[in-house]
């Protein structure tokens, strides 16, 4: 078992960004919100954090840590590996598994959250 994830210190790493310094593409991020014309303001409510907190991220300016990042994925319908490709190298690394596990759409289908204001 890897020793990193049975003390805990491997998941201390995933909350509070140090993981992912530089991992992340906040560009991207910002990119797929608004593709989904969804406010800084809505997506950070729906992760439950303050828009300056998501606006930092978005700019690069603070990393998100993995929690949060597979949590932005999931709100915006995409895979952790179109947001983050370099946490998914990371943590597949870090975790001795393959890439591609971790990089699957966390929510399990491929259909994109919407703000509801699209027409059926």
């Amino acid at each position: 078992m890897n020793q990193g994830l049975h003390d805990g210190r491997m998941n201390q790493g995933l909350h509070d960004g140090r993981m992912n310094q530089g991992l992340q593409d906040g560009r991207k991020i910002r990119q797929i919100r608004e593709e989904h014309d969804l406010s800084i303001g809505e997506l950070a409510t729906r992760l439950g954090i303050k828009p300056q907190s998501l606006s930092n991220i978005e700019w690069n300016n603070k990393p998100a840590g993995a929690a949060l990042a597979i949590e932005i994925a999931r709100e915006l319908g995409v895979t952790l590996g179109d947001i983050a490709p370099g946490l998914v190298t990371k943590l597949a690394a870090d975790l001795q598994l393959p890439a591609e596990v971790i990089a699957l759409t966390p929510h399990g289908g491929s259909e994109p959250k919407t703000n509801g204001t699209e027409a059926a």
